[in-house]
């Protein structure tokens, strides 16, 4: 929840208060699972009230739109990711995610439309994993394979189901992906992960950092499923 994952102990450390709805400061951010198609909208943004607009005995996590509700014990899902804005000059804080450790196997449902469509994910370890270890795979039907054949013949073109990676180190709102991932069919040693601008080079064993933000976008399907 907003509340466990930035609680109010931690107000300037890991997050800023604010004090005016007109000048938002640290915002939580959680993409539209239910939305149609690709680059998500948000559901719902966070933020923390310091006493907002000059209200009185109205401390903690809010929603915009409605700054008195408490928000603090929303639900926030383990498999997706949420972003972390800082808005009108809050400062730059670190952030220390803490838990326990999840060793056994993790399910992610991925929904593919009539249109492509995008999912947001969130690798759940500690430590950064290759993407021969993110479980996805032409074998079961988890993430669909892109001929081979198209990503020798034609430069300019879109590959069936991609994986979209953000770099946090970059600074910026809204930002673009700084990778995108796709895998190529084949029997023989052309096939396997791709990355787009690279050719045809094998990126099976290129990490995804712990704590990144995915976006897997399926191709369009004439039969919708997850």
């Amino acid at each position: 929840t907003p509340a466990t994952l930035f609680p109010a102990t931690d107000a300037n450390v890991s997050f800023t208060p604010t004090t005016s709805s007109a000048s938002y400061q640290t915002e939580i951010l959680i993409p539209d699972r239910t939305a149609a198609g690709i680059n998500l909208p948000y559901a719902v943004t966070y933020f923390y009230s310091n006493n907002v607009d000059g209200t009185s005995s109205n401390v903690g996590w809010r929603a915009v739109g409605n700054n008195t509700a408490n928000r603090g014990d929303d639900p926030l899902l383990p498999n997706s990711y949420f972003v972390v804005r800082n808005s009108n000059g809050a400062p730059t804080l670190p952030f220390v995610a803490a838990g326990s450790v999840l060793t056994n196997k993790l399910a992610t449902v991925l929904l593919t439309a009539t249109q492509v469509q995008d999912n947001p994910v969130a690798m759940v370890r500690p430590v950064g994993v290759a993407l021969d270890d993110t479980g996805l795979s032409p074998a079961d039907g988890s993430f669909q394979a892109t001929p081979l054949m198209r990503s020798i013949k034609n430069q300019f073109f879109r590959p069936a189901d991609e994986l979209l990676l953000f770099d946090n180190s970059q600074v910026g709102f809204n930002k673009s992906p700084s990778a995108i991932y796709y895998y190529a069919d084949g029997a023989n040693k052309s096939g396997g992960w791709k990355l787009v601008g690279d050719g045809l080079a094998d990126h099976s064993a290129d990490v995804i950092p712990a704590g990144s933000a995915i976006v897997i976008r399926k191709a369009r399907t004439a039969t919708p499923q997850s």
